[in-house]
């Protein structure tokens, strides 16, 4: 079976979260992580640019989706 991006990312978290309630150095594994996450956010964003371009969206939307998943991102890279 292959996964998804997000099923990745997901994976990831859970991978990194059980590692540190054992003490593991997780730094590399955020690092990796963060840019799956930045992968993630651009094929968003490229899926979202093409259903513009196919006037299927608004640029108030589009806009809109923007900003609340640069937001998510830097929640994420705050640990908030």
């Amino acid at each position: 079976m292959t996964r998804t991006l997000t099923e990745n990312i997901a994976r990831g978290r859970q991978a990194i979260a059980l590692a540190q309630r054992k003490s593991i150095d997780t730094a590399s594994w955020e690092e990796s992580l963060a840019d799956l996450e930045r992968q993630e956010i651009l094929c968003i964003l490229a899926r979202l640019a093409g259903l513009e371009t196919q006037g299927r969206i608004t640029i108030a939307l589009l806009l809109g989706v923007i900003l609340a998943v640069v937001a998510g991102a830097v929640s994420v890279l705050l640990g908030l």
